[in-house]
């Protein structure tokens, strides 16, 4: 997951922090999800203590921009690298 450690942030201030397989995401109104990620190819698994399966994003990266969908709801997530 090295290419993905940092700190990234979306314009509607929801945060996603990725460091050496941990993450967390905190939306705007600072409900956060916390847990191990696992990156296959474009394919995220985060594991979330408390879920019995890795819920899976797919990801693209260029720069210092980061997009995430989440298939289960079909909604893209647009994050730049702030750290």
């Amino acid at each position: 997951t090295s290419l993905l450690d940092g700190l990234w942030r979306s314009q509607n201030n929801e945060f996603l922090a990725i460091d050496k397989g941990r993450f967390i995401w905190r939306d705007a109104a600072n409900r956060q999800l916390a847990g191990y990620l696992k990156v296959v190819g474009t394919l995220m698994l985060a594991t979330i203590p408390g879920q019995d399966k890795p819920v899976e994003f797919f990801y693209a990266i260029s720069g210092n921009y980061l997009n995430v969908y989440d298939p289960a709801s079909g909604r893209t997530f647009s994050f730049y690298r702030t750290r």
